[in-house]
């Protein structure tokens, strides 16, 4: 797991409570333009990648501006219209078909990914849970954000979950602690490297400002590795199909 940090506000804001919210305890995020019912088959490479979760920590200090709710509700914005983008983010591990065992990916109209929503508090001085809550955030930035810092409590469910059949790709979760925020988001391998969570991280940013500043969305209709993919999943002709049980679905 990588960790980062980067700045979001001008300063610490704390809190008195442990709660978990989203809208009415739903974290299920859809795409602001949700995508055709389809099938997406992946490349010969794509099959051939590990599979794993590759999980990714940012921290953000916060600005007392704005409450955790707001912050939360904005990110939550600026992901549905980044799915809106990368459809295949919302989709569903599935076969290509029902005799086959080569993995794709199945998108329908429920299709979505889970964004939760944590707050890790301080209550009469004390932090509740110690065992399982986040130090303040400068107490993290003074020891440089340490892995074990982060702990179960602070990923998304799905990361605990196999990539096999029927799983999702992509889930985030948003960690408050007192002065700060960790992002922690995760994102099969299957469907993406280090290099396209870097694209689709910075895509959320993007979407995430212009949320926040109030504009409306705007979606760019091609992504400059959608034509590379296309390129993989064709293949050269007269080439026999690849039989190998070690990218095949159980």
């Amino acid at each position: 797991m990588s960790i980062s940090s980067y700045p979001l506000g001008r300063g610490p804001r704390l809190r008195t409570t442990s709660i978990m919210l989203g809208d009415n305890g739903n974290f299920w995020v859809k795409a602001t333009t949700p995508a055709p019912t389809q099938i997406i088959t992946l490349s010969t490479l794509d099959q051939y990648t590990p599979k794993y979760w590759t999980a990714r920590a940012l921290f953000f200090p916060v600005s007392p501006e704005f409450t955790h709710e707001q912050i939360y509700s904005h990110l939550k914005e600026g992901l549905s219209r980044t799915l809106t983008q990368v459809p295949v983010l919302t989709g569903r591990i599935c076969r290509q078909s029902e005799s086959s065992q080569v993995a794709a990916i199945r998108i329908d109209e429920n299709s979505g990914v889970e964004f939760s929503f944590k707050e890790h508090c301080i209550i009469n001085g004390q932090q509740s849970n110690a065992s399982t809550m986040f130090p303040a955030y400068a107490k993290l930035k003074m020891e440089h954000f340490p892995m074990h810092s982060l702990m179960d409590c602070g990923a998304p469910k799905a990361l605990f979950s196999p990539i096999a059949e029927g799983g999702t790709v992509f889930a985030a979760q948003a960690n408050f602690m007192p002065g700060g925020l960790a992002l922690v988001t995760g994102i099969a391998h299957l469907v993406a490297d280090a290099e396209a969570w870097t694209v689709i991280v910075r895509l959320w940013a993007l979407h995430t400002a212009e949320a926040t500043r109030g504009k409306s969305p705007v979606h760019s209709t091609v992504l400059e590795f959608d034509e590379i993919r296309q390129k993989l999943s064709q293949g050269i002709p007269d080439v026999k199909e690849l039989n190998d049980p070690l990218w095949m679905i159980d």
